[in-house]
């Protein structure tokens, strides 16, 4: 593909042309390497996927500038495969390079990538443990859905996992609960108990409970959990599939539920 475009006659003699013709296929280049990006980072191979992440994003770079809605949701890309390597403080910068970018090009509060962009710089601050800033960022988030009927219908009830730690860690135990058995309840009736998702939400629903001195609720669902999650786990830790997030994760579910 660099053979071509160095070398691309198509457009004749018309340099304009050329120029289009070379801009499209170097933009095409970049979403091919971004693709391939996307598989490496589902088959948990990270360090390579970080360097197809990086490759793409400096042909954006070079093609549109650096606030432009593809160089942001190219940096969002590696802000993810970097968190996954448990780089959080690096992951942080970098998610909240893109909402910058995002904002910076132009896109309004209520644009579905400025919402998952600010729901990405949310994650990261908890990850750093900076759960007040975090629960801003969610309690903006929310309100921003909760004022655009389209919005409240494409994203519908929204929950995340990270919320309920950082409302763990600042002690707002009962609306960690909320939250908590929210998600559980969706992930249950979408996948089913068994899934994984839906397991880890039981998880830190009973954690919620067990923090609120609800002993005899919290011991049934982390009865309930904790089998499936033990499981998946061990399955995670044999192929060597398990993030530095979720080992995190797991701890905190150890260290807080009632045993």
């Amino acid at each position: 593909m660099d053979i071509r475009i160095k070398y691309n006659n198509i457009a004749g003699n018309n340099p304009n042309a050329k120029l289009n013709q070379k801009e499209q296929m170097l933009s095409f280049k970049a979403y091919m390497l971004s693709l391939v990006a996307n598989s490496l980072q589902a088959q948990k191979k990270l360090i390579e996927a970080e360097y197809y992440h990086r490759e793409s994003l400096k042909i954006y770079l070079g093609l549109g500038g650096k606030n432009s809605i593809r160089v942001a949701r190219q940096i969002a890309r590696l802000s993810s495969v970097v968190t996954e390597q448990g780089r959080f403080e690096e992951g942080n910068i970098l998610a909240q390079y893109s909402l910058k970018s995002y904002i910076e090009a132009g896109l309004p509060d209520k644009a579905l990538n400025v919402i998952s962009s600010k729901k990405a710089v949310a994650s990261t601050l908890v990850n750093i443990e900076k759960y007040s800033e975090a629960l801003n960022y969610f309690t903006a988030i929310k309100s921003t859905i909760n004022s655009d009927e389209f919005l409240k219908k494409y994203f519908g009830e929204l929950g995340d996992l990270d919320e309920v730690v950082a409302l763990i860690f600042t002690k707002n135990f009962q609306k960690a609960e909320t939250v908590a058995q929210s998600i559980f309840e969706n992930e249950k009736s979408k996948v089913g108990s068994n899934h994984p998702r839906t397991v880890l939400a039981q998880a830190f629903y009973a954690v919620t409970l067990q923090e609120q001195k609800k002993i005899e609720e919290a011991k049934k669902n982390f009865k309930e959990a904790i089998p499936s999650l033990i499981e998946q786990i061990r399955n995670d830790s044999e192929t060597s599939n398990i993030s530095k997030k979720s080992q995190r994760r797991f701890s905190l579910i150890a260290d807080m539920v009632f045993w």
